[in-house]
């Protein structure tokens, strides 16, 4: 009987196995195989590399003892290892250009990685400017459906909430005013104050500015705070005084609109004399600006006409009725020893100031004819702050603010100010805004000093709440902010540089006068300091005037660029515009005969008036004949500077002979 075959899924299983791993051996071997050949290959390329290097360091040997044998007196020790050796060098090359190829994909994926930053960074850029016009567009849309049929109601609807600043302000709505167009830009409050709501209307109050209303030259806002400053002046204090209105809107309310309005309302209501005092006589003409764009009739005249100071003597020749404006300067003058007592901090009592021939006195005479009771009111009222200070001293200012209070207890008055108080004792002139229940104004300021910050935040919440306070101020919500560089041209360039040279003569004229005076030593060091004082004054103004008018060019593109390009307005702010030197310049020229057809250079007007009163042009006979040396040798240096200044071209000339002179170079 024969043997049983075996299972034939076993034997394949077999098969396969068996096969498998004659697939790996042989793998194997081929893997080995590649690896000795590519050994093979590498050691080949070594030797090669080698015998290469040894040649190169063969021909380096033979070159050093040719050179060797022509400079015998130098020394050379050179020894060469053989070909290992030369392999071990030349590996060391490899590794370091290795490491340099390293160090330069390193330094590559550093510059990727910062160019992908930036290019991030201006997306989230593009981004936020695109969503800022949109709801920009949103608002103007908005503000459009609203109209001004919907007046101040429709001021809830249009602006949303202050953005990053919702925790500190809250968007301003009229609360109980209910007529009035809409203002024309977002205006918010301070969120402490939004919780405060000022008293109701009566139904019976009747305001005398519905044309403006129906003009829309009064927002509703702006004609809120003149019904409840006229509600205020109707109410009367514990003295019998009449209360007082304190308007500390900031910028982008229009305090200067608002205080004209509340002058028609005056007017309408029987009165016919106003004082409004600031703290410049420029700001006369935006004066008369703000009670002209209210389009209203009659016209209220602004006295002094034009430039004109406020004559003296009887007002009433002056005017029967209408604004006579004045500065906080001018209410001061002719006020005498008292002023002056009060200026050397002795205590005295503020009605001594209105005396006979102070201008205090003139308009006290002329407002107290109004029958109706006059309108006060102090634009900026922050210059009059200082009634009480640590010192213990009152300004003059000040003074005469309380002391024009006190004559006319019959005046409306309002304080303007976005700078009122930064402390209680700041509020120290506002007499108007009665004592609170405390036995005196002055107890409540000095409780108001001992509680801190927070009391002051509660009298300001009173303050409102009795309809006495108005405090609104523009939204900088989405406002952005960026430098511009100004480049200088070259006639500016050359005018710096030309100036600074001017300047350095006249620095080195008082550095050389200062040293040859002589004579009462404490009187001459005197002198010296209040030169001193207007030569860097006078430097400050006269670069800074000049700066400023380096940047014209450069503000001009860039608000053409606004205008045109951006559909935008542009609102241009200036430091300082040096308008009263020129206007006291333009002044003198015509009084001495000269025909002014040109324009009028603020640095020029700073520069020569501090020549004509501080150059020195004389000396006494002693100075020169003790100092003699002094004043040669000013005189050889003034002499060569303008000599030299005489012989050189106009900066204009010179401007255009450079661009002359690159013109070719471009081309």
């Amino acid at each position: 009987m024969s043997d049983p075959l075996p299972e034939p899924g076993l034997e394949e299983m077999r098969q396969n196995a068996i096969r498998q791993a004659q697939m790996q051996m042989l793998t194997q071997a081929q893997n080995q195989a590649q690896a000795q050949a590519q050994a093979q290959a590498q050691a080949h390329a070594q030797a090669q590399a080698a015998h290469q290097f040894h040649n190169h360091n063969v021909q380096l040997m033979q070159q050093q003892q040719l050179h060797q044998h022509h400079l015998p007196h130098h020394h050379h020790h050179y020894q060469y290892g053989g070909p290992a050796q030369a392999a071990a060098m030349y590996a060391q090359v490899l590794a370091n250009e290795q490491a340099g190829m390293n160090a330069q994909h390193a330094q590559l994926d550093l510059m990727r990685q910062r160019e992908a930053m930036r290019a991030q960074q201006a997306l989230q850029a593009k981004a936020h400017r695109e969503k800022r016009e949109e709801e920009l567009k949103d608002e103007q849309e908005a503000t459009a459906a609203g109209g001004t049929n919907h007046g101040a109601i429709a001021d809830a609807a249009v602006v949303d909430a202050a953005g990053s600043d919702e925790a500190l302000y809250e968007n301003y709505v009229p609360a109980k005013l209910k007529e009035g167009i809409m203002h024309p830009d977002q205006i918010v409050e301070t969120s402490t104050l939004s919780n405060m709501k000022p008293p109701d209307i009566p139904a019976s109050f009747k305001h005398h500015l519905a044309d403006t209303v129906r003009a829309g030259t009064l927002s509703s806002l702006q004609l809120e705070s003149i019904v409840y400053a006229w509600m205020k002046f109707e109410c009367r204090l514990s003295l019998g005084h009449r209360a007082g209105f304190f308007l500390g809107d900031g910028a982008g309310v229009g305090k200067g609109r608002q205080i004209a309005g509340l002058v028609y309302q005056h007017y309408r209501a029987g009165g016919r004399r106003a004082l409004w005092v600031s703290v410049s006589t420029d700001l006369k003409f935006d004066a008369e600006r703000d009670l002209r764009d209210l389009h209203v009739a009659p016209e209220i005249k602004v006295f002094p006409k034009g430039a004109g100071a406020l004559p003296t003597g009887n007002l009433d020749k002056v005017a029967k009725e209408g604004v006579m404006f004045c500065t906080y300067s001018l209410l001061i003058h002719g006020s005498g020893k008292v002023a002056d007592m009060a200026g050397k901090g002795c205590e005295v009592d503020p009605q001594l100031l209105v005396t006979a021939g102070s201008r205090l006195k003139q308009l006290v005479d002329w407002l107290s004819k109004d029958t109706h009771g006059a309108l006060v009111v102090f634009d900026e009222c922050h210059k009059a702050k200082n009634l009480i200070n640590e010192s213990g001293q009152a300004t003059k200012t000040a003074l005469a603010v309380v002391a024009l209070q006190a004559a006319l207890p019959e005046a409306r008055v309002m304080y303007c100010s976005a700078t009122g108080a930064s402390e209680p004792k700041n509020l120290a002139y506002m007499t108007r805004l009665g004592s609170f229940g405390f036995d005196s104004f002055k107890e409540m300021l000095d409780t108001l000093t001992s509680s801190g910050m927070g009391a002051l935040e509660m009298f300001a919440l009173g303050l409102k709440a009795t309809g006495s306070y108005m405090c609104r101020t523009l939204s900088y919500n989405g406002a952005e902010f960026e430098l511009q560089n100004c480049p200088l041209s070259e006639e500016m360039t050359l005018m710096y540089d030309r100036s600074s040279e001017f300047w350095q003569m006249l620095l080195n004229v008082f550095r050389v006068v200062e040293a040859a005076r002589s004579g009462d030593m404490q009187k001459v060091h005197k002198n010296a300091a209040m030169k001193w004082a207007q030569f860097w004054g006078a430097h400050q103004r006269f670069f800074r005037q000049m700066l400023l008018s380096a940047k014209v060019p450069a503000l001009a593109r860039l608000t053409l660029e606004t205008v045109y390009e951006k559909n935008m307005a542009v609102v241009i702010g200036l430091q300082s515009t040096g308008e009263a030197n020129i206007s006291q310049a333009v002044a003198e020229m015509a009084a001495s005969g000269e025909e002014v057809d040109d324009f009028v250079s603020a640095p020029a007007v700073i520069i020569r008036n501090l020549i004509l009163k501080q150059f020195p042009t004389t000396s006494t006979q002693s100075q020169v004949r003790d100092k003699r040396q002094f004043w040669e040798a000013l005189y050889v240096h003034v002499y060569a500077m303008v000599r030299r200044w005489k012989q050189t071209p106009t900066v204009a000339a010179a401007a255009a002979a450079a661009a002359e002179e690159l013109a070719p170079e471009v081309s």
